[in-house]
């Protein structure tokens, strides 16, 4: 700094005296000496000015000085703000497509809505809802056959076991009857082997569980071999006739004591038989009593839910009805009024265009028929669309049911019936209105529109399919 100082001291002394015209006293080398100092003193100063640059650059870069870490931290800031500005960008388009998008589906929603409130698509909606109607009718056609054929098997297997319970009661009372009867038998045999005894004839050991044949067999052979024995002892006629006399009677009466007693456990058992034969049919026929009454309280309980379904469901269908009824006489007279204030606003216009502007009125009249031409051809380009719309949407619904296997018959029906009439004429032809309107057909109403609202609405009404 002092040599800076000192220098432009020096050079503000120079130019001072060289503005000032003395006379020059001083030789050329001296003259050259001094330019060279000068020259000198500046080289220096500028190759000063640089170290300083370039000490000032290199301690910029220093990491832990105050500047740097300054320097650093609005570096940072700057980059913290940008990328909040970025990101506050991104949020606000994903924001704005979010709403796009929102508006898009709320758009295409009120079009599918507007569009299931047409009345072809109505009368489609009613078919298809008789088609799902028919289509319950012959599940509960089918299931009423089911329960039938059910009913049957659990019949048939019912009398199965019946009959085999009683078959087997039956063999079971027969065996207890043969047992019965083998044991009065044996108990008849041992009775009369024991009189024999008590006479000295010699006693044979009969098994108790022999056979019936088997018993006669062996009372045969016993009875011969006491006849012969007692022919061997006995040498005297009349004790051998008297003996043999006494035996006979003896069998005969063991014989009838047989017979009686068979014929006793014969009439026991028939009693028997019969008893549980009884018994067995009152069982059955209560049984089947009390099938049937629970048969016919479950099916009056399902006829009675039936009904009150069907109430409900016919309540239903009233209500909606005259809730629609009463929403669409409200839309038609606000569309009456709307459309009164709108023809008396055009008539108003009309009466001051014809006042301002005669002169143009051939012009109009053109440019409203170009409007009338241009309206049409649109009305028909819509028309087309939502025909060809109807018809993409009614073979859809015809191809779902189809694949549903249900009745197609009222679909195809509801298709052919065409665009029923949202109003008719004002008089007893019944003749279906336009659906759109132009100029023309508004001035024709205009003439022979009723004035009371109440009194077209008994004339002009809706009609409900």
């Amino acid at each position: 700094k002092k040599v800076n100082s000192f220098l432009k001291k020096k050079n503000i002394l120079v130019d001072e005296l060289s503005k000032k015209k003395y006379p020059p006293f001083l030789t050329f080398d001296e003259i050259n000496g001094i330019d060279k100092d000068k020259e000198r003193l500046r080289e220096a100063a500028k190759h000063r000015e640089a170290l300083q640059l370039q000490s000032k650059e290199f301690v910029k870069m220093w990491p832990d000085t105050i500047a740097s870490q300054r320097q650093n931290m609005l570096v940072a800031k700057k980059v913290r703000e940008l990328m909040e500005e970025e990101k506050m960008k991104l949020i606000e388009a994903e924001e704005a497509q979010y709403k796009k998008e929102k508006q898009k589906e709320a758009l295409k929603k009120a079009k599918t809505q507007l569009y299931y409130q047409n009345d072809r698509v109505k009368a489609l909606h009613r078919a298809l809802l008789h088609t799902e109607v028919l289509k319950e009718r012959e599940a509960q056609t089918e299931l009423k056959k089911r329960r039938k054929m059910a009913d049957r098997d659990m019949e048939k297997k019912f009398l199965e076991i019946t009959s085999r319970e009683t078959e087997t009661s039956r063999k079971e009372q027969e065996r207890q009857l043969q047992k019965i009867k083998r044991q009065a038998v044996a108990e008849d045999q041992k009775n009369h082997y024991g009189f024999m005894a008590q006479e000295g004839l010699p006693q044979v050991a009969v098994g108790k569980h022999m056979d019936r044949k088997l018993r006669k067999r062996m009372l045969g052979k016993y009875s011969s071999s006491i006849f012969l024995f007692l022919m061997q002892c006995c040498s005297s006629e009349p004790f051998v006739f008297s003996f043999t006399r006494e035996a006979q009677k003896q069998r005969e009466r063991i014989l009838n004591n047989l017979t009686t007693m068979q014929q006793e456990q014969t009439a026991i058992e028939e009693q028997r038989l019969a008893e549980a034969v009884a018994v067995m049919s009152m069982k059955q026929r209560q049984q089947q009593q009390e099938k049937e009454r629970k048969k016919s309280e479950m099916l009056k309980t399902v006829a009675e839910q039936m009904e009150i379904l069907l109430e409900k469901s016919a309540e239903q269908e009233r209500r909606d009805a005259l809730q629609a009824k009463k929403e669409a006489d409200l839309i038609y007279t606000k569309t009456l009024q709307l459309k009164a204030e709108k023809m008396r606003e055009e008539q108003r216009k009309l009466k001051e265009f014809y006042v301002a502007q005669m002169a143009e009125k051939s012009t109009r009249l053109q440019q409203m028929k170009d409007e009338e031409l241009n309206i049409e051809t649109k009305n028909a380009k819509q028309r087309a669309e939502e025909e060809a719309e109807f018809e993409k949407y009614t073979e859809q619904v015809i191809q779902t049911a189809a694949d549903a296997k249900r009745n197609l018959i009222p679909l195809y029906r509801a298709v052919r019936k065409g665009g029923s009439p949202s109003y008719i004429v004002q008089d007893s032809s019944g003749a279906q209105m336009p659906r759109y309107t132009s100029a023309t057909t508004q001035s024709i109403r205009r003439l022979h529109e009723a004035g009371n609202i109440h009194e077209s609405k008994k004339r002009l009404g809706f009609t409900w399919c």
